[in-house]
């Protein structure tokens, strides 16, 4: 008897820890918010894409609320999702516009980018070995191209986006 809950211990221990591994929070951004804030709710959102990402960790969504906002530098796996993710470009609202380039700052990367304009600037840059990169459903008017040579990035993906010029 003692051999079955010792295995029954350990599998909820092995759970637990997985569980807890696999937490995903949401770190908001909008343009009421302050960076002094842990932007852990829409009431404590951050300002700054930057300041979300000072309070972020890896595999953590930033989700963006609609107005202009600088882009800023990626050191870890993230999901960015402006006002309009989830939603056809011909639905949109009021738009999450990135006005200044999201570097990436790391190899190896993973960032999702979700539901977000960009205008004349270049989206995503930066050298960053074995980076996967995915745009998805986002909004590029008159925007500079995606130059990725010599970024030695492993993949750029492009999936239901708009190009205006």
């Amino acid at each position: 008897m003692s051999g079955i809950r010792t295995l029954f211990v350990l599998a909820m221990l092995l759970w637990a820890g997985a569980t807890a591994i696999a937490q995903q929070n949401t770190i908001y951004v909008r343009a009421n918010g302050n960076d002094a804030n842990n932007g852990a709710t829409e009431a404590t959102a951050n300002l700054t894409i930057a300041g979300a990402l000072a309070d972020a960790q890896a595999g953590d969504i930033i989700d963006i609320g609609a107005g202009d906002f600088a882009g800023a530098t990626v050191g870890y796996n993230v999901t960015f999702r402006g006002a309009n993710a989830g939603m056809a470009i011909a639905n949109w609202g009021a738009a999450t516009n990135i006005t200044s380039t999201i570097t990436l700052g790391a190899p190896a990367l993973e960032v999702y980018i979700e539901g977000v304009a960009f205008g004349a600037i270049t989206p995503v840059g930066g050298a960053s070995a074995d980076a996967l990169v995915t745009l998805s459903m986002c909004r590029f008017t008159e925007s500079n191209p995606i130059a990725t040579a010599g970024l030695d990035w492993y993949e750029l993906s492009v999936v239901g986006c708009s190009f205006d010029d």
